[in-house]
Protein backbone atom coordinates (compact mmCIF):
# COMPACT_ATOMS: atom_id res chain seq x y z
CA UNK A 1 0.00 0.00 0.00
CA UNK A 2 2.77 2.00 0.36
CA UNK A 3 3.66 4.34 -2.87
CA UNK A 4 6.16 7.66 -2.81
CA UNK A 5 8.51 7.58 -0.04
CA UNK A 6 10.95 9.69 0.88
CA UNK A 7 13.93 8.61 3.06
CA UNK A 8 17.29 10.91 4.52
CA UNK A 9 20.03 8.93 6.06
CA UNK A 10 22.96 10.67 8.16
CA UNK A 11 25.36 8.11 7.78
CA UNK A 12 27.47 7.14 10.93
CA UNK A 13 30.94 6.48 9.65
CA UNK A 14 33.36 9.10 9.81
CA UNK A 15 35.28 9.97 6.88
CA UNK A 16 33.80 8.25 4.42
CA UNK A 17 33.39 10.45 1.05
CA UNK A 18 30.00 10.18 0.83
CA UNK A 19 29.54 11.42 -2.56
CA UNK A 20 32.20 9.96 -4.12
CA UNK A 21 31.09 6.65 -2.19
CA UNK A 22 26.94 7.09 -3.71
CA UNK A 23 27.98 8.66 -6.38
CA UNK A 24 29.84 5.48 -7.94
CA UNK A 25 26.56 3.45 -7.94
CA UNK A 26 24.55 6.08 -9.60
CA UNK A 27 23.29 7.14 -13.42
CA UNK A 28 23.02 10.27 -14.98
CA UNK A 29 24.62 11.94 -12.49
CA UNK A 30 24.71 15.78 -12.52
CA UNK A 31 26.84 17.89 -9.88
CA UNK A 32 25.61 21.07 -8.31
CA UNK A 33 27.31 23.84 -6.35
CA UNK A 34 26.15 27.18 -4.79
CA UNK A 35 27.96 30.45 -3.86
CA UNK A 36 28.25 29.08 -0.50
CA UNK A 37 30.83 26.68 -1.68
CA UNK A 38 27.70 23.87 -1.13
CA UNK A 39 28.41 20.81 -3.66
CA UNK A 40 26.42 18.20 -4.04
CA UNK A 41 24.92 15.60 -6.97
CA UNK A 42 21.84 14.19 -8.42
CA UNK A 43 21.62 10.75 -10.41
CA UNK A 44 19.48 7.98 -10.73
CA UNK A 45 19.70 4.65 -9.12
CA UNK A 46 17.01 2.45 -11.13
CA UNK A 47 13.90 4.69 -11.31
CA UNK A 48 15.10 6.38 -7.85
CA UNK A 49 16.15 10.32 -7.65
CA UNK A 50 18.98 9.99 -5.32
CA UNK A 51 20.21 13.33 -3.88
CA UNK A 52 23.79 13.03 -2.31
CA UNK A 53 26.49 15.82 -0.23
CA UNK A 54 28.59 15.65 2.22
CA UNK A 55 26.79 14.96 4.98
CA UNK A 56 23.65 12.98 4.39
CA UNK A 57 21.99 10.84 1.33
CA UNK A 58 18.33 11.41 0.29
CA UNK A 59 15.94 9.56 -1.90
CA UNK A 60 13.00 11.82 -2.83
CA UNK A 61 10.14 12.03 -4.81
CA UNK A 62 9.72 8.55 -5.43
CA UNK A 63 7.77 4.98 -6.21
CA UNK A 64 8.50 2.06 -3.50
CA UNK A 65 6.16 0.65 -5.72
CA UNK A 66 7.73 1.42 -9.08
CA UNK A 67 11.21 0.66 -7.88
CA UNK A 68 10.02 -2.93 -7.21
CA UNK A 69 7.36 -3.47 -9.56
CA UNK A 70 7.77 -1.45 -12.18
CA UNK A 71 4.86 -0.03 -11.75
CA UNK A 72 2.75 1.98 -9.49
CA UNK A 73 -0.46 0.04 -9.50
CA UNK A 74 0.42 -3.19 -8.10
CA UNK A 75 -0.66 -3.50 -4.39
CA UNK A 76 3.18 -2.77 -2.25
CA UNK A 77 3.50 -5.25 0.79
CA UNK A 78 4.79 -5.61 4.11
CA UNK A 79 7.53 -7.97 2.56
CA UNK A 80 7.83 -6.04 -0.63
CA UNK A 81 8.77 -3.09 1.39
CA UNK A 82 11.33 -4.83 2.76
CA UNK A 83 12.96 -5.99 0.20
CA UNK A 84 12.64 -2.66 -1.45
CA UNK A 85 14.70 -1.29 1.02
CA UNK A 86 17.44 -4.02 1.24
CA UNK A 87 17.26 -3.57 -2.41
CA UNK A 88 18.59 -0.58 -2.03
CA UNK A 89 20.92 -0.67 0.79
CA UNK A 90 22.86 -3.35 -1.17
CA UNK A 91 23.13 -0.92 -4.48
CA UNK A 92 24.30 1.99 -2.48
CA UNK A 93 26.23 -0.23 0.37
CA UNK A 94 24.24 1.81 3.10
CA UNK A 95 22.26 0.98 5.97
CA UNK A 96 18.91 2.48 4.31
CA UNK A 97 16.69 0.99 7.13
CA UNK A 98 18.03 3.17 9.34
CA UNK A 99 17.17 6.42 7.29
CA UNK A 100 14.61 8.67 8.61
CA UNK A 101 11.13 8.50 6.93
CA UNK A 102 10.11 12.31 5.36
CA UNK A 103 7.38 11.72 3.74
CA UNK A 104 5.11 8.41 3.15
CA UNK A 105 1.48 7.71 0.82
CA UNK A 106 -0.16 5.18 1.62
CA UNK A 107 -3.36 4.17 -0.08
CA UNK A 108 -4.87 1.47 -2.56
CA UNK A 109 -7.20 1.11 -5.52
CA UNK A 110 -10.42 0.22 -5.09
CA UNK A 111 -12.30 -1.06 -8.28
CA UNK A 112 -16.05 0.38 -8.41
CA UNK A 113 -19.41 -0.81 -10.20
CA UNK A 114 -19.45 2.98 -11.42
CA UNK A 115 -17.02 5.80 -13.01
CA UNK A 116 -14.84 7.10 -10.46
CA UNK A 117 -16.28 10.66 -11.18
CA UNK A 118 -19.79 9.51 -10.19
CA UNK A 119 -18.68 8.71 -6.28
CA UNK A 120 -16.82 12.05 -5.83
CA UNK A 121 -19.88 14.42 -5.35
CA UNK A 122 -20.83 12.36 -2.75
CA UNK A 123 -17.68 12.82 -0.60
CA UNK A 124 -18.50 16.27 1.49
CA UNK A 125 -17.03 18.40 3.69
CA UNK A 126 -14.34 16.99 6.30
CA UNK A 127 -13.71 18.66 9.82
CA UNK A 128 -10.51 20.97 9.04
CA UNK A 129 -9.21 19.43 6.01
CA UNK A 130 -9.40 22.06 2.94
CA UNK A 131 -11.64 20.13 -0.16
CA UNK A 132 -10.48 20.51 -3.33
CA UNK A 133 -12.17 19.24 -6.42
CA UNK A 134 -9.60 18.67 -8.63
CA UNK A 135 -9.76 17.79 -12.59
CA UNK A 136 -8.93 14.20 -12.02
CA UNK A 137 -10.34 13.77 -8.34
CA UNK A 138 -11.02 14.99 -5.26
CA UNK A 139 -8.37 15.94 -2.39
CA UNK A 140 -8.64 17.09 0.90
CA UNK A 141 -5.90 19.44 3.17
CA UNK A 142 -5.01 20.52 5.98
CA UNK A 143 -1.36 21.39 7.01
CA UNK A 144 1.27 18.61 6.13
CA UNK A 145 -1.55 16.57 5.42
CA UNK A 146 -3.86 15.29 2.36
CA UNK A 147 -6.21 12.66 1.82
CA UNK A 148 -6.58 11.90 -2.29
CA UNK A 149 -9.04 10.08 -4.47
CA UNK A 150 -8.62 10.02 -8.00
CA UNK A 151 -9.24 7.81 -11.06
CA UNK A 152 -6.23 5.93 -11.19
CA UNK A 153 -6.87 4.71 -14.62
CA UNK A 154 -7.26 8.15 -16.07
CA UNK A 155 -3.77 9.37 -14.03
CA UNK A 156 -1.96 5.93 -15.84
CA UNK A 157 -3.26 7.22 -19.42
CA UNK A 158 -2.62 11.17 -19.05
CA UNK A 159 0.92 10.18 -18.11
CA UNK A 160 0.84 7.93 -21.24
CA UNK A 161 1.86 5.00 -18.58
CA UNK A 162 0.83 1.07 -19.74
CA UNK A 163 -2.63 0.24 -18.66
CA UNK A 164 -2.30 -3.76 -17.94
CA UNK A 165 -5.55 -5.73 -19.89
CA UNK A 166 -7.02 -6.60 -16.52
CA UNK A 167 -7.69 -3.01 -15.46
CA UNK A 168 -8.42 -1.86 -19.19
CA UNK A 169 -12.16 -2.21 -18.66
CA UNK A 170 -12.36 -0.87 -14.75
CA UNK A 171 -13.64 2.10 -12.96
CA UNK A 172 -10.18 2.07 -10.60
CA UNK A 173 -10.47 4.67 -7.43
CA UNK A 174 -6.85 5.79 -5.96
CA UNK A 175 -7.20 6.43 -2.38
CA UNK A 176 -4.39 7.57 -0.23
CA UNK A 177 -3.21 9.14 2.59
CA UNK A 178 -0.44 11.65 1.84
CA UNK A 179 1.75 12.26 5.26
CA UNK A 180 4.10 15.31 3.35
CA UNK A 181 6.57 16.05 6.27
CA UNK A 182 6.60 16.72 10.20
CA UNK A 183 6.31 12.29 10.18
CA UNK A 184 7.79 12.58 13.94
CA UNK A 185 4.74 14.95 14.95
CA UNK A 186 1.91 12.93 13.18
CA UNK A 187 3.64 9.64 14.76
CA UNK A 188 4.93 10.81 18.33
CA UNK A 189 8.50 9.40 17.23
CA UNK A 190 10.54 9.74 14.83
CA UNK A 191 10.25 7.06 11.83
CA UNK A 192 13.06 4.92 10.37
CA UNK A 193 12.95 2.76 7.05
CA UNK A 194 12.74 -0.39 8.94
CA UNK A 195 9.19 0.73 10.87
CA UNK A 196 7.65 1.03 7.58
CA UNK A 197 7.66 -3.08 7.12
CA UNK A 198 6.98 -3.64 10.85
CA UNK A 199 3.42 -5.09 11.27
CA UNK A 200 2.30 -3.31 13.81
CA UNK A 201 2.78 0.34 12.02
CA UNK A 202 1.88 -1.00 8.67
CA UNK A 203 -1.54 -2.47 10.72
CA UNK A 204 -2.05 1.55 12.24
CA UNK A 205 -1.64 3.21 8.69
CA UNK A 206 -4.10 0.47 7.25
CA UNK A 207 -6.72 1.43 10.34
CA UNK A 208 -5.94 4.74 10.12
CA UNK A 209 -6.56 4.97 6.09
CA UNK A 210 -9.89 3.30 6.63
CA UNK A 211 -11.06 5.72 9.69
CA UNK A 212 -10.14 9.07 7.49
CA UNK A 213 -12.07 8.02 5.19
CA UNK A 214 -15.17 7.38 7.37
CA UNK A 215 -14.64 10.68 9.05
CA UNK A 216 -15.95 12.65 5.80
CA UNK A 217 -19.09 13.58 6.17
CA UNK A 218 -21.33 12.09 3.24
CA UNK A 219 -23.71 13.50 0.95
CA UNK A 220 -27.02 10.94 0.80
CA UNK A 221 -28.53 10.62 -2.83
CA UNK A 222 -31.29 12.89 -2.09
CA UNK A 223 -34.55 12.20 -5.44
CA UNK A 224 -35.56 15.21 -6.93
CA UNK A 225 -39.20 14.61 -5.29
CA UNK A 226 -40.50 16.47 -3.00
CA UNK A 227 -41.89 13.65 -0.06
CA UNK A 228 -45.78 14.10 1.34
CA UNK A 229 -46.18 16.01 4.19
CA UNK A 230 -48.54 17.88 6.00
CA UNK A 231 -46.16 19.95 7.67
CA UNK A 232 -44.85 23.19 7.10
CA UNK A 233 -41.59 22.52 8.84
CA UNK A 234 -40.70 19.14 6.67
CA UNK A 235 -41.87 20.77 3.93
CA UNK A 236 -39.49 23.37 3.92
CA UNK A 237 -36.50 21.65 5.09
CA UNK A 238 -37.89 18.98 2.26
CA UNK A 239 -37.19 22.01 -0.24
CA UNK A 240 -34.09 23.29 1.21
CA UNK A 241 -33.01 19.46 0.69
CA UNK A 242 -33.42 19.75 -3.14
CA UNK A 243 -32.22 23.11 -3.21
CA UNK A 244 -28.89 21.67 -1.99
CA UNK A 245 -28.67 18.75 -4.35
CA UNK A 246 -29.33 21.13 -6.83
CA UNK A 247 -26.07 23.35 -6.56
CA UNK A 248 -24.41 20.82 -4.58
CA UNK A 249 -23.10 21.09 -0.89
CA UNK A 250 -19.80 22.26 -1.87
CA UNK A 251 -21.14 25.37 -3.90
CA UNK A 252 -23.16 26.55 -0.71
CA UNK A 253 -20.81 26.33 1.47
CA UNK A 254 -18.45 28.07 -0.58
CA UNK A 255 -21.02 30.50 -0.85
CA UNK A 256 -21.28 31.38 2.39
CA UNK A 257 -17.01 31.74 2.96
CA UNK A 258 -17.83 34.46 0.35
CA UNK A 259 -20.82 36.08 2.13
CA UNK A 260 -18.51 36.13 5.16
CA UNK A 261 -15.48 37.51 3.48
CA UNK A 262 -17.47 40.41 2.06
CA UNK A 263 -18.67 41.12 5.23
CA UNK A 264 -22.29 40.34 4.49
CA UNK A 265 -22.66 37.34 7.24
CA UNK A 266 -20.63 37.23 10.58
CA UNK A 267 -18.06 34.99 11.52
CA UNK A 268 -20.93 33.23 13.98
CA UNK A 269 -23.93 33.19 11.11
CA UNK A 270 -20.82 32.00 9.07
CA UNK A 271 -20.44 28.89 11.22
CA UNK A 272 -23.95 27.98 12.12
CA UNK A 273 -25.11 28.61 8.16
CA UNK A 274 -22.51 25.77 7.57
CA UNK A 275 -22.93 24.09 10.31
CA UNK A 276 -26.77 23.73 8.62
CA UNK A 277 -25.35 22.89 5.40
CA UNK A 278 -23.54 20.29 6.58
CA UNK A 279 -26.35 18.74 8.62
CA UNK A 280 -28.67 19.17 5.53
CA UNK A 281 -26.51 17.21 3.77
CA UNK A 282 -26.79 14.25 5.80
CA UNK A 283 -30.64 14.02 5.50
CA UNK A 284 -32.49 12.17 2.66
CA UNK A 285 -35.59 12.32 1.14
CA UNK A 286 -36.18 8.58 0.02
CA UNK A 287 -33.24 6.38 -0.25
CA UNK A 288 -30.25 5.06 1.08
CA UNK A 289 -26.98 6.62 -1.22
CA UNK A 290 -25.83 3.13 -3.09
CA UNK A 291 -22.95 4.32 -4.54
CA UNK A 292 -21.34 5.57 -0.95
CA UNK A 293 -22.98 2.14 0.64
CA UNK A 294 -20.72 0.56 -2.11
CA UNK A 295 -17.43 2.22 -1.75
CA UNK A 296 -18.30 2.14 2.22
CA UNK A 297 -17.85 -1.34 2.41
CA UNK A 298 -15.09 -2.15 -0.31
CA UNK A 299 -12.74 0.41 2.20
CA UNK A 300 -14.23 -1.43 5.47
CA UNK A 301 -13.57 -4.84 3.77
CA UNK A 302 -10.29 -4.01 2.34
CA UNK A 303 -7.54 -6.45 2.90
CA UNK A 304 -3.97 -5.50 2.45
CA UNK A 305 -2.85 -9.00 2.31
Amino acid sequence: MYDTVDLKLIPNEKGIDLIEHVGQFLTSVTNFNNSHGDYWIIGNLKNLKVIVNGSYVKIKDNSLCKFVHDNNYSNLTINDTKLAIEEISDHLNLPMKNALVQRVDFGANIILDHPVEAYLPYLGEYGHFKRLEQVNGLYYKVNNKMSCFYNKIKELKDHRHFVPDYLKDKYLLRYEMRYLKGLNKEFNRELIASQLYDEAFFELLVERWKLNYFKIKKVNNMIMKLKPTGSKIEFRNNLALLALLSEGQSAIIKQINEWQALGDITKKQAFDLRQLTKSLGEKTLLERNSLIDELSEKIENYNPY
